[in-house]
């Protein structure tokens, strides 16, 4: 063994990002007398809002924020190796990376914004700014067991007198005393032991940067399973059950009926951001992209995720100065500007149906007061994905089941965006009984093209609660070789009812 634990954080963001304590704590311990948030990551898809890509410790009161992961060393552990994209919002708080959370003493600290191990002074840290660290925690004390601390990839402290005082788990969190908003932003945390083979030593360096991605089932090739719901295949939402709604009402809307997630928008809500009887498709309500620059508002947009095969939408400007505003959507990253008249006119673009894709429809204009109207978002899904539903709401209400012990519920998993070079992979499925104080079990299932194949250890829920039960593989258990990128494009995973 040598992974213990990773976590992207990109999959605890629910439809309008928002304190994400009571997801988190299904797998750590919460302490969160402020705000917990999802939030744009260090590698979160699209631009550089919205989306929940890490969490973010908001602090709008005095008190302590924080998680906790209890972990568990392997047997002939020496030291583990916790590494972590850190993004520090605020130089008014303290904030702890330690085992016994017992203040600055040790562990890792950054006081205001400097840089400290065991309260020595490391370096000065800008504001606004996302590195990478990673740890090197003695678990047995010996002089050539050193605690090391990288930055960026060099080493910025080492020691083979001061403690890290292991207490069989690491708390993630900030002291608060300034009653400061945002203070820190936590991504890509993984935590690994130096037992085994494989991801037994630090890995990050300068050029290479360690990123964890959650890709989602993008179909449900084998399913053997009763859906709770109608899965979304195609739809149009047009606005017009919408009587002068707040921007959490759109998003909501936009969510419900074209099954989008991340959903972020940009702009004072109700003025620049809104919805109105301005005129859409054939004269009705629409969403409306206002920009003032007088009034100080230059750009007004909204941005969501979607596992689809296209989407289109109707737009136009309402005013007569169609020469002077800007209108683009960008999907994945690549910006395209649509030519803006006062009439009505269709926009479609194909998507890639094995990714989550990102979308942003944006509206800039540095000198004049402009309203970009837009209406009916048309989307179209591939085969039956009843995945795209669970990917929308992931702990609502909406699941699938089996009573039937053998039953198998499979499908494609959405493909890896731009990397090459898989050190790991694992598997978060989540799962509860349909009755209270009842135990059911099932087991992880995967196949490249060849037979299902059984893979990891049985899991077990009780009651109705959702559960997390992630594992992870540092080799690839249906070839029992490295993990490639190719590999992962190609496999297809799910569960087994073990009942």
């Amino acid at each position: 063994m040598a992974l213990l634990w990773m976590d992207g954080f990109d999959h605890y963001g629910n439809v309008i990002s928002g304190d994400a304590s009571a997801r988190l704590a299904k797998v750590y311990t919460v302490s969160n007398s402020n705000t917990i948030l999802c939030t744009t990551g260090r590698y979160q898809r699209g631009t550089t809002f919205g989306g929940a890509g890490c969490i973010y410790m908001a602090a709008n009161k005095y008190g302590t924020t924080k998680i906790y992961k209890p972990i568990t060393p392997t047997s002939g552990t020496t030291h583990l190796i916790c590494g972590f994209n850190i993004y520090l919002a605020t130089a008014q708080n303290t904030v702890y990376i330690n085992s016994g959370w017992a203040g600055p003493t040790n562990g890792v600290s950054i006081q205001g914004n400097v840089l400290k191990c065991n309260n020595s002074t490391v370096t000065t840290l800008s504001l606004a700014t996302w590195y990478h660290m990673e740890i090197r925690i003695p678990i047995t004390t010996s002089g050539s067991n050193k605690y090391e601390l990288y930055l960026n990839g060099a080493t910025v402290y080492s020691s083979s007198s001061a403690s890290w005082n292991w207490t069989n788990g690491l708390h993630f969190g900030h002291v608060d005393n300034n009653t400061q908003n945002y203070t820190f932003a936590l991504d890509d945390l993984y935590i690994m032991d130096d037992t085994g083979s494989t991801n037994n030593a630090r890995i990050g360096t300068e050029l290479y940067v360690p990123r964890i991605e959650t890709t989602y089932p993008i179909d449900d090739v084998t399913n053997n399973f009763t859906a709770s719901y109608t899965p979304i295949t195609s739809t149009t939402y047009g606005f017009e059950n919408l009587s002068a709604p707040n921007a959490a009402t759109i998003l909501s809307n936009l969510s419900i009926n074209c099954g989008f997630t991340s959903l972020t928008y940009q702009g004072t809500e109700s003025t620049y951001f809104r919805v109105d009887s301005s005129g859409g498709v054939s004269n009705s309500k629409c969403l409306v992209l206002r920009v003032w620059a007088t009034g100080g508002v230059t750009t007004t947009a909204v941005q969501f995720d979607t596992i689809a095969s296209s989407f289109s939408f109707w737009y136009r400007e309402s005013s007569s100065f169609y020469g002077s505003t800007a209108f683009s959507i960008t999907v994945n990253g690549t910006e395209t500007f649509l030519t803006l008249t006062g009439t009505m006119q269709q926009y479609t673009v194909t998507l890639n149906p094995n990714i989550v894709n990102t979308i942003r429809l944006n509206v800039t204009d540095a000198t004049n007061n402009r309203f970009v109207n837009i209406d009916d978002f048309t989307v179209t899904y591939t085969s039956k994905n009843a995945a795209q539903n669970l990917y929308k709401n992931a702990e609502s209400s909406d699941y699938l089941q089996s009573t039937t012990n053998g039953n198998k519920l499979i499908g494609n998993i959405g493909n890896l965006n731009n990397i090459n070079s898989v050190k790991a992979v694992g598997f978060m499925p989540l799962a509860s009984e349909s009755v209270s104080a009842t135990t059911s079990s099932y087991k992880l299932i995967a196949n490249n093209g060849g037979p299902d194949t059984e893979i990891g250890s049985t899991q077990s829920v009780t009651g109705t609660t959702t559960a997390r039960a992630p594992q992870f593989f540092d080799i690839n258990p249906l070839t029992s070789a490295s993990w490639t990128a190719s590999d992962f494009n190609a496999l297809k995973a799910g569960v087994i009812n073990k009942t």
